[in-house]
């Protein structure tokens, strides 16, 4: 017993006194419990959809961890935080990415919200981004505007902008914001050519495995 306590101690210590990491993931979430991920995971993007684009599996649906040093963030804004991304109980991500030179990337968030209708969310997002630029991976980015597409059956709220590349090289970027009920999505379209014609495509399979019960 004594020789348990002094190991179980000694890794406490060891857990605490250890930094915490340099750079540590930007989204981040509560760890869903089974039947909840499965539910996430079957209001994503489909494989077989997204080979309807020539696009292939990357990632599969995979949790995010919320840690004491992360909060979850749907989208980078040019607000520090956004108060309702703390009413989200769990969230799944994927990807996929069509093969060659000149690849397309289609990154997927869905998020449950707590008392808490997932249309305010994406409405916090869409006042949070009329500062007209948002952070990525390649530094601020200004965006380009709204997105015009269609309306889709079932969804509560549907938000959509570009970004203009500022650097040259840098693929087009375009992202959809979608919420039905207490679930929100977040879909990033990176594409050398014409991220908003694939966004276009994308939408409506994005908003039928929304509403899917």
């Amino acid at each position: 017993m004594r020789r348990s306590s002094a190991v179980l101690i000694g890794l406490l210590l060891t857990a605490c006194s250890s930094p915490p990491p340099s750079n540590p993931a930007v989204t981040t979430v509560l760890a869903p419990d089974r039947e909840s991920g499965r539910r996430l995971a079957g209001k994503m993007l489909t494989d077989t959809q997204l080979m309807t684009l020539g696009a292939q599996p990357e990632d599969s649906p995979i949790p995010f961890m919320r840690t004491e040093t992360t909060k979850f963030i749907p989208l980078e804004t040019c607000l520090p935080e956004l108060s309702l991304s703390t009413m989200v109980n769990n969230a799944v991500k994927a990807a996929w990415a069509t093969p060659g030179q000149e690849p397309m990337t289609v990154n997927q968030t869905v998020a449950a919200y707590d008392d808490v209708p997932a249309a305010d969310a994406v409405a916090e997002i869409e006042q949070a981004l009329s500062c007209g630029q948002h952070e990525t991976k390649y530094g601020t980015t200004k965006i380009e505007g709204t997105a015009t597409l269609p309306p889709p059956d079932g969804i509560d709220r549907q938000y959509a902008f570009c970004d203009v590349p500022l650097v040259p090289g840098v693929p087009g970027t375009c992202y959809l914001l979608m919420a039905e009920g207490a679930y929100a999505t977040v879909v990033t379209v990176f594409d050398s050519k014409s991220a908003r014609d694939q966004l276009a495509k994308i939408a409506p399979l994005v908003a039928a495995s929304l509403s899917t019960a």
